[in-house]
């Protein structure tokens, strides 16, 4: 039947009605980052396998980089946005440049 696609369509978990029945239900899914500069690009690479995995993210948290990162996806929420702008940061972060690590005096 050519109307089976059209009637019955395969749920998507990442839809607003689906993440609220996930709450509901109890069955939400979150995702703790943690800190330590080194780790923040492979939470890049962990939040692309879930994605990639069918996983949904309805919640996320974290600590320093950890954070950064969740809030990066929070921001985006489009997963090739996601990576190309953490991957650049990742890239960026290597640049003595950006390593100040006190507050700017006046």
């Amino acid at each position: 039947n050519d109307y089976t696609d059209l009637l019955e369509p395969d749920p998507d978990p990442t839809t607003d009605f689906a993440r609220m029945a996930r709450f509901l239900s109890g069955t939400a899914i979150g995702l703790v980052l943690g800190g330590g500069g080194a780790r923040g690009c492979a939470h890049v690479g962990m939040i692309q396998a879930m994605h990639e995995a069918g996983i949904p993210i309805d919640l996320i948290g974290g600590t320093s980089i950890g954070a950064f990162m969740g809030a990066l996806w929070a921001d985006e929420l489009n997963i090739k946005g996601y990576v190309e702008r953490a991957s650049d940061w990742c890239k960026n972060a290597k640049k003595q440049d950006n390593q100040r690590f006190s507050y700017p005096t006046f």
